[in-house]
């Protein structure tokens, strides 16, 4: 069966009821459950309602500016959060448990929408110069182009360590 109002996609990504996608021009798109607003559409579930999306649609841009993100070179999808890889810079959305978004601010629990990954050794002040990244429950990892592989949220005693080939 065709998913409806999905445009050719070259990559895609399914975790814990909810699927990402990047369409061929870089748009990314998102559908299923958002119960800690991991679809990214500008919304931040109440606690006792398990909101939902059953057609793809538009993540919105970063601090919910616009819809329609595009341009995207990966995305990584936690359990309860996503990262997003745009021009080197990491974007968080989702839960913020333990810190999984990396922006600075623990008591936001929520984001509905992306929101830069602070990075305080940058000079912009965001994490950059980023090749990969990967999310798993509540903790994010990155790779920099430098082979630095930088870490937060709930990650066991590690915060910033080189690979060595």
């Amino acid at each position: 069966m065709k998913v409806p109002n999905l445009p050719p996609i070259k990559d895609i990504f399914v975790r814990n009821g909810y699927t990402m996608a990047i369409d061929t021009t870089g748009l990314l798109w998102a559908w299923g459950e958002e119960g800690f607003g991991q679809l990214g559409i500008g919304t931040v579930p109440a606690s006792d309602v398990l909101e939902r999306s059953y057609v793809p649609v538009k993540v919105h841009t970063p601090n919910n500016s616009s819809i329609g993100w595009t341009g995207m070179q990966a995305i990584a999808p936690g359990v309860t959060h996503v990262l997003g890889l745009k021009d080197g810079k990491v974007y968080a959305w989702g839960s913020n448990l333990y810190g999984a978004l990396g922006n600075g601010n623990p008591l936001n629990k929520f984001t509905g929408y992306p929101m830069p990954v602070v990075d305080p050794s940058d000079p912009s002040g965001q994490l950059s110069n980023v090749i990969a990244i990967g999310a798993g429950w509540d903790n994010s990892y990155a790779i920099k182009n430098d082979g630095t592989v930088v870490a937060w949220g709930r990650t066991p005693e590690v915060k910033r360590v080189t690979v060595h080939p």
